[in-house]
């Protein structure tokens, strides 16, 4: 559509939507916010599009036009998928698909399965994507549908991206498979299908939920575990609270037909009064499990019920007054009861010999109370990611491990203690990235299967060795051994981006959001990996979804920093490093930071690259390189990289991706550099 013709129509619909809105017609307002939208989105103005299509979508819902809430759907999953939103998108589409199916509409369904290819082409699953490309266009094809402006400048997009990154030969024979795959395998195809039960084919004729997975809404095996209510009179005791939830969903997350929602985003609910119903829809979880725990001495009641997230309805709930050295057995029989109450949704039977394999299977690192509760307090302490607190982890590991010797889990405690304290500055990495290998490793000789201690092992390999090809192995075991964990997925992620593989790390990223969404670590790093991969837009506003959910993580602020930077703007850059000292508790080097900039741009780079007490303590010598790079100055961002390799810097990992170095890349002596860090050529 010409410039001239656009702004006609915009003008002819505009008008339209005042005198709907004048006479009070929500069919004609809804329609007519519909066009705009679709206007908007021609023009790839998603920002303008997505409010647009969310209010048309509300009044359609409230008229109860089923056929125009699935093609309001589809529009508002596509603005999504333009802002990035893919989770969002991934949802719409979903409800769409669903929708479209149940009224037999072939048109919607069409653009649902474009939507679900996009998807695919950006999780790196080119196959699927170009099948269900060439069943969307069977779909159209079959009812003689003209495609629209603007579904078709949504899939041109993905299908240039699509086409770019498969072999031609493969992509004909993909999408000559979807020009032959009929539409409920379509869907099913979209909704990547697993087997369904006799119970499920019965339950509804929804397909969505016959093919049991909502790719979008909650999967009926999802769920949360809210830390535990802390009733009682000893405050010290909000340790076991936390650390019995944590325990549940660490033995959850090993079933590996369960959805298990990761510990960050569950608890990031504590303390707040907010109902049932929005966590679901926060966590994207249909079942929610919460207790409470009341604890005199070495007598424990525990109280636990699972919920509904839909409706509120309690599933089951029970009550165990013990003794605290019966608390591994009442863990044990909260997982199996839990799964129990699951069984037709999760399992598809009740098979009493399935549970007995479960219970045999659920492990305890450690049969001494004392020692178990020392651990919780370890990991209580390190969870609230403070120098301090770090500190005191580790009194507390030790402590577990002087009465058990073979406890594997604390020592992977001591490993992520020590990593943690590099990353935060206090101990040099020389000093404590040794330690924190030998304590992976003597937890690995306990217990060669547990995922913690291969993703501690794989982050000092990456962090201190550069042993890039052996930290890759180490993520991988992890993520064989527990794929609902997002933790390795967040390491490989960062690995990956750092040599460069950035479609492969996205992929590993969004799957680590999609068990932890609320995760402030989460968002930070994949902000932090769309900066090394260019996208300075999307990393900014992932950096700013990160400071939504916890203002005071001060490190989102150099992310905001590093990508303002390198799109120009020079005022935001400098005061998100002044933000960064202020929020990590150094006001003194904010000031510098501010004050420094007042000449302009090249004098602020001057004095980051002069040594004085004043420069922001957080500033390694891998950033000072930056600044000396930024500056031109090539000799003195060598030297300082230099430095940082002879500290073994873990910023240095990012040197072959980092975008602020391209002005030294036909350098000799950086070439030399990779080498000796051992990037892959």
């Amino acid at each position: 559509m010409q410039q001239g013709e656009a702004a006609a129509a915009r003008e002819y619909f505009e008008s339209g939507l005042a005198i709907s809105r004048e006479l009070d017609d929500k069919f004609g307002i809804a329609s007519s916010l519909s066009f705009l939208g679709d206007l908007a989105r021609t023009e790839k103005d998603f920002s303008r599009a997505r409010p647009l299509f969310e209010e048309s979508l509300a009044l359609f819902r409230g008229l109860d036009n089923k056929s125009a809430v699935s093609d309001a759907l589809n529009n508002l999953g596509a603005a999504c998928f333009g802002e990035g939103e893919f989770l969002l998108s991934k949802r719409h589409f979903a409800e769409a698909a669903n929708l479209a199916f149940d009224l037999g509409n072939k048109m919607t369904i069409s653009y649902s399965l474009d939507g679900f290819a996009a998807l695919a082409t950006e999780d790196g699953d080119l196959p699927r994507a170009a099948q269900l490309c060439g069943a969307a266009e069977a779909l159209r094809e079959s009812i003689g549908y003209k495609i629209e402006p603007a579904e078709e400048v949504f899939r041109n997009a993905y299908l240039e991206k699509l086409r770019a990154r498969m072999d031609d030969v493969e992509y004909d024979a993909a999408f000559e498979r979807g020009l032959s795959t009929s539409p409920d395998k379509a869907i099913a195809l979209a909704f990547k299908e697993r087997v369904v039960t006799p119970f499920e084919e019965s339950r509804s004729p929804n397909f969505a939920e016959r093919t049991g997975s909502n790719l979008g809404l909650p999967d009926a095996n999802s769920i949360a575990v809210l830390p535990f209510a802390h009733m009682s009179s000893a405050a010290d005791d909000e340790y076991f609270c936390d650390g019995l939830a944590e325990e549940l969903i660490n033995a959850l997350a090993k079933i590996e037909e369960l959805k298990v929602a990761a510990r960050t985003s569950a608890f990031s609910f504590k303390g707040k009064n907010i109902n049932i119903g929005e966590i679901g829809r926060a966590l994207n979880v249909a079942n929610v499990l919460e207790g409470s725990v009341r604890k005199a001495g070495d007598r424990l009641r525990i109280t636990v019920q699972l919920v509904n997230a839909a409706d509120g309805y309690h599933l089951w709930s029970e009550r165990y007054d013990r003794e605290m050295k019966d608390i591994f057995d009442v863990q044990d029989e909260i997982t199996v009861a839990v799964v129990d109450a699951l069984k037709l949704k999760l399992l598809g039977k009740g098979d009493d010999q399935l549970l007995e394999a479960l219970v045999e299977d659920l492990k305890h690192y450690t049969d001494d109370v004392e020692a178990y509760q020392l651990y919780l307090q370890g990991r209580f302490f390190l969870n609230k990611f403070t120098t301090n607190n770090s500190y005191k982890s580790i009194e507390y590991f030790d402590r577990a491990i002087a009465i058990d010797p073979d406890y594997a889990l604390a020592y992977v405690g001591l490993a992520d203690a020590y990593i943690a304290l590099t990353e935060m500055g206090p101990l040099d990495p020389i000093d404590a990235m040794p330690k924190a290998k030998e304590m992976a490793l003597k937890a690995l000789s306990l217990d060669s299967g547990l995922a913690e201690a291969h993703t501690s092992l794989g982050m000092v390999l990456q962090d201190y060795e550069y042993d890039f090809a052996a930290a890759e192995r180490e993520f991988l075991q992890a993520i064989e051994l527990n794929a609902n964990s997002p933790g390795p997925r967040q390491a490989y992620g960062i690995l990956l981006t750092e040599l460069g593989r950035h479609d492969e790390a996205e992929a590993q990223l969004r799957k680590a959001l999609e068990v932890d969404p609320l995760s402030v670590v989460g968002n930070w790093i994949y902000s932090f990996c769309l900066f090394l991969s260019r996208r300075y837009d999307k990393a900014i506003k992932r950096a700013e979804r990160t400071l939504e959910l916890d203002p005071n993580f001060g490190v989102a602020h150099l992310s905001l920093a590093f990508a303002y930077q390198m799109k120009g703007e020079y005022e935001k850059s400098v005061e998100s490093y002044a933000l960064c000292s202020e929020v990590m508790g150094f006001p003194e080097n904010a000031g510098y930071v501010r004050e420094s900039f007042k000449a302009g741009w090249d004098a602020f780079l001057r004095s980051m690259t002069t040594s004085s007490a004043n420069r922001p303590m957080m500033f390694s010598s891998y950033i000072v390189a930056v600044f000396f790079a930024m500056l031109g100055d090539a000799d003195g961002a060598l030297a300082e990289l230099e430095a940082a390799f002879a500290k073994r810097e873990s910023h240095l990992t990012m040197l072959k991706a980092d975008p602020r170095f391209d002005g030294l890349r036909d350098d000799p002596r950086f070439d030399e550099l990779l080498d000796r860090i051992g990037f892959p050529k």
